[in-house]
């Protein structure tokens, strides 16, 4: 992913674009899936292995690496309109984000299992607040 692909991205006005771009989704992108550059997929392909397999991708350390960036990115673009941008989600509740299903809402609840304590999505959308303390620089 160049620099002009990553201004590309952060130039989304909103989060429904981001999440497009970042996925290489963009409707009118005259990129294949895939082939553009998105960072996501992009980065889960180009390292192979376990990482092809979204259900297993987790169990290879490379993922946590790929996927700060994936947050990176994100903190960037939130941080570019704070007030309009620190709670905006879209998407719904199948993690293959179909518009068959629900849409997810801040109020929605994420169980983390054994690894942590069940949270709302607006929860996690704060770096800097709750139980998370950290910033990108």
């Amino acid at each position: 992913m160049t620099f002009s692909d990553e201004e590309h991205l952060l130039s989304c006005a909103s989060f429904t674009c981001f999440l497009k771009r970042i996925d290489g989704w963009e409707a009118g992108d005259p990129n294949i899936y895939g082939l553009a550059p998105s960072l996501h997929p992009n980065g889960h392909f180009t390292m192979g292995g376990l990482q092809n397999d979204p259900f297993v991708s987790p169990g290879d350390p490379s993922f946590y690496f790929h996927h700060a960036q994936v947050d990176r990115m994100w903190a960037i673009w939130q941080a570019q309109d704070p007030k309009g941008r620190q709670y905006a989600i879209g998407g719904t509740r199948d993690p293959f984000n179909t518009t068959t299903h629900e849409p997810v809402t801040p109020d929605d609840l994420m169980n983390f299992g054994v690894i942590g304590e069940t949270i709302p999505v607006k929860a996690a959308l704060n770096t800097i607040s709750g139980k998370f303390c950290y910033i990108y620089g």
